[in-house]
């Protein structure tokens, strides 16, 4: 397992501060459901992971059972709690993890500017789409876990 933090944070002028995190985790595990649904701390994982979710893996592999789905948000807390039950998972895998550059910065301070003009410098060649989409709801309170700053994604899920 790893821990919720990548390295340290990254000061970056006329931007903000950068906290980069792994934020959603899949892993695949040859346990079955219900014994992960009975013997891992359920309440504890909900209450630390920003969404956390337990099920059936129903792809070509005959022998794995379950999938377990969580972002951990800037919170390292639900992969410690995971690592200390790695016997349970058994015969397991991360297939998928998304990771999060949060940024720590006022946004009165004319600093979006700046992050916009960073994310800008991104480009992705060998993708269909080249650019960056972002998402920005200025008027709306996040949810827990989330930012209020926008919100860049290099690529949109395939669920």
């Amino acid at each position: 397992m790893f821990s919720a933090t990548i390295g340290s944070n990254w000061a970056i002028p006329n931007v903000g501060t950068l906290r980069p995190c792994f934020d959603r985790v899949v892993i695949v595990s040859r346990t079955p459901v219900g014994i992960l649904k009975t013997r891992l701390p359920l309440q504890i994982l909900r209450a630390v992971s920003h969404s956390f979710h337990i099920t059936t893996y129903t792809g070509q592999h005959p022998r794995l059972r379950s999938v377990i789905t969580l972002v951990c948000a800037q919170d390292r807390r639900p992969l410690q709690i995971l690592a200390a039950h790695k016997a349970l998972l058994w015969d397991h895998r991360v297939v998928e993890v998304e990771i999060a550059f949060d940024v720590v910065a006022d946004a009165a301070s004319g600093t979006q500017g700046g992050l916009a003009a960073l994310v800008g410098q991104i480009v992705k060649p060998r993708h269909q789409r080249r650019h960056v989409r972002a998402e920005h709801h200025p008027d709306q309170t996040p949810p827990p876990g989330c930012t209020r700053g926008p919100t860049f994604y290099l690529e949109d899920r395939k669920i």
